[in-house]
C-alpha cells in the first residue's frame, strides 16, 4: 500500500458532515476514526497535540487502508476556535479536506433547533451572531490559507448529498485518490435534529436531575406520550431577520463564490 492519506471532514455544523462521515467508513480502504468528531486540533489545556496520539484515534491496518478519516464541525468554528489549521500544519499533516455547504439560512435554522433541544438555552437565537459566522463559508475556509493549497479542498453541497449521494461518494473517493464504492440506499440524513416538544422541553428543564434516576424506558414511554398531547415550535428566523443575515453574509458569499468557484446565486445572493 502506498503511504496513507489524511482527510478531514471540517464542516460545517448541521450541513450532512454524519451523513457523508457514515457513507465514507464503510469503504473498505478508509479507516475512520474511532469517534466521529475527534476535536483534536482545538486548543484544549489539558492535551498536548502530537502525532502518534492522534494516530491512535485510529485502527489503521495498512495491509488494507489507505486513509485515515475524521470529521469534526469544531475545525470550521473559527473563532470560536482558533489556530487550527496551524496546529494541523505544525504536526506535519497535509491532509484532504472536505467542507460540506448548505443554504446559509437553512443551515442556521437547523442550527436554532439543535440549541433549542437543550433546555438550559433560553432561546438559541441569543447566539445568532455565532451562527452567522458558522455560515460564512468563506471566513472559515479562510482560516486554511497559507498553510493548505485551495487543491487540497473539495466543497460539497448538501443538498446534492440527500439528492445524489452516490454521486458525491464518487467525487469524495477520486479527491482522495481511492476506487469508488457502491454505498447503501438510506432514505433520511444521519443525525437529523429530534425535535422535541414544547412541554417536553418544560419538563426536562424543570425536573433534570429528578430524571436522572428513572430507567430508559421509563422516560422513552414517558416522552411519547408527552408529545402526543404537546406541540412541537419550530424555530426559524423571521422574514426581517433572514434579511439582516443575508445582508451580513453578503461579502462573504461573494468572496466564497470568487475565490472557490461556488455559486452562491441558487442561495439568492448576488453574482
Amino acid at each position: 500500500m502506498d503511504e496513507e492519506t489524511y482527510t478531514m471532514i471540517i464542516g460545517a455544523m448541521k450541513a450532512g458532515t454524519t451523513t457523508l462521515f457514515e457513507h465514507l467508513r464503510n469503504h473498505p480502504e478508509i479507516c475512520a476514526s474511532t469517534k466521529k468528531e475527534t476535536e483534536y486540533f482545538l486548543d484544549k489545556d489539558d492535551i498536548v497535540h502530537n502525532l502518534d496520539d492522534y494516530n491512535g484515534l485510529f485502527q489503521y491496518d495498512k495491509s488494507k487502508h489507505r486513509v485515515k478519516m475524521e470529521a469534526s464541525t469544531g475545525y470550521a468554528k473559527y473563532p470560536k476556535h482558533k489556530d487550527v489549521s496551524k496546529r494541523i500544519f505544525d504536526l506535519g499533516l497535509k491532509p484532504k479536506f472536505i467542507f460540506i455547504v448548505r443554504h446559509p439560512i437553512d443551515r442556521i435554522n437547523s442550527e436554532i433547533n439543535f440549541w433549542r433541544n437543550y433546555p438550559q438555552w433560553s432561546h438559541p437565537k441569543d447566539n445568532l451572531d455565532q451562527m452567522i459566522l458558522r455560515s460564512s463559508y468563506y471566513l472559515q475556509l479562510s482560516q486554511y490559507e497559507g498553510f493548505f493549497s485551495k487543491e487540497d479542498i473539495l466543497i460539497l453541497d448538501f443538498d446534492d448529498l440527500k439528492k445524489r449521494p452516490q454521486e458525491l461518494i464518487n467525487a469524495s473517493c477520486q479527491f482522495l485518490g481511492i476506487d469508488s464504492y457502491e454505498i447503501k440506499k438510506v432514505d433520511k440524513v444521519s443525525n437529523k435534529t429530534e425535535m422535541k416538544s414544547d412541554l417536553e422541553l418544560q419538563i426536562i428543564k424543570r425536573y433534570s436531575t429528578l430524571l436522572k434516576w428513572f430507567p430508559v424506558s421509563f422516560k422513552e414511554k414517558v416522552k411519547q406520550m408527552v408529545r402526543g398531547v404537546s406541540k412541537t415550535s419550530n424555530w426559524e428566523l423571521t422574514s426581517s431577520e433572514v434579511k439582516m443575515v443575508k445582508q451580513q453574509l453578503e461579502g462573504d458569499m461573494h468572496l466564497f463564490q470568487k475565490t472557490y468557484n461556488y455559486d452562491t446565486s441558487k442561495w439568492g445572493f448576488s453574482k
